[in-house]
């Protein structure tokens, strides 16, 4: 009987230890474990830095920072640009239901990982699902911000300032002369595709340098130039033949410098839009972050240069 008696001591000890081990966030084996896990993680060591944020979230599960360490393993995904499973895991943090001041961060942490893979039109659906739920904060303007920027890497000027011109100044001072320098897009020359084939179809190589390719203009003047001069003199010496090869191919060639010119001239339009929009980052330096290293708080730095 008193042995029995021991046992079951023994084993009650066991259990209220283990009970208080796995409810004691402020236990030194937690904030070793955090401690680990954040050193990891500004070490660029973020897979092992999810591990641990797991092992921490499961052995104490009630700890009072559980959804700002959950909110850490999505960054972590996030900084070794594990795009895709960070989308995941957000997907699955807002599924369980977040505090509010974390579901922003997470509604804008979504926005930002679809803006990394270039997926701009899905990152303004979470964009404006922030702006909706939270319209007059200044977490809407961030996510006005970076919804602005998807435009303008679009090239969609218009949008763009039309976004820019519901920031609120005090949020973001400066903006209403980013809001300008934008508009400035609505004067830049772009150069006629239709146009240019006209030209290269009239004379070879005049559309390549209506589009600004000098060196591809001269290639395609002369190379079709001795075509056409070996066709005329085949066919005026009765070499049929030749100048039916010669023909056959001067066709291609012919037909290529038509297209060359049109895609030319794309490639210079892009390139026009391109170069305004570095411009316009250049001067205002764009940067997409947080303010933390455990990315915590959703930032966009404006600084405007005159």
């Amino acid at each position: 009987m008193l042995k029995t008696l021991s046992i079951a001591i023994i084993c009650c000890g066991m259990f209220f230890t283990g009970s208080v081990c796995a409810h004691d966030y402020k236990s030194n084996d937690a904030k070793s474990i955090l401690s680990f896990a954040e050193h990891l993680s500004s070490q660029g060591e973020y897979y092992r830095a999810i591990t641990e944020y797991k092992r921490l979230l499961f052995l104490y599960p009630a700890h009072p920072e559980r959804f700002e360490i959950k909110l850490k393993i999505g960054n972590c995904y996030m900084q070794g640009e594990r795009w895709n499973e960070a989308i995941s895991y957000f997907q699955l943090l807002l599924a369980e239901g977040q505090p509010e001041k974390i579901s922003i961060k997470i509604l804008y942490k979504f926005a930002e990982s679809y803006y990394a893979i270039k997926k701009y039109n899905t990152a303004r659906m979470y964009l404006q699902n922030l702006i909706d739920q939270f319209p007059d904060t200044k977490d809407a303007d961030t996510a006005r911000y970076l919804m602005a920027d998807t435009y303008l890497k679009q090239y969609n000027w218009p949008k763009a300032a039309e976004v820019f011109a519901q920031i609120n100044e005090k949020t973001y001072s400066g903006v209403k002369n980013l809001n300008q320098e934008i508009l400035e897009a609505e004067r830049l020359l772009y150069k006629s595709p239709g146009l240019a084939g006209v030209y290269s179809a009239l004379i070879p190589g005049a559309g390549q340098l209506y589009a600004g390719r000098r060196q591809d203009a001269i290639v395609s003047f002369l190379l079709n130039g001795v075509f056409l001069w070996g066709i005329v003199e085949s066919f005026q010496h009765d070499k049929e033949v030749a100048g039916g090869i010669l023909l056959f191919f001067e066709l291609g060639w012919y037909t290529g410098n038509i297209y060359s010119a049109i895609t030319s001239t794309h490639k210079y339009n892009e390139k026009l839009k391109d170069d305004f929009y570095k411009g316009i980052n250049s001067r205002l330096q764009f940067k997409l972050g947080s303010l933390k290293k455990d990315a915590l708080v959703p930032y966009i730095c404006l600084t405007y240069k005159f």
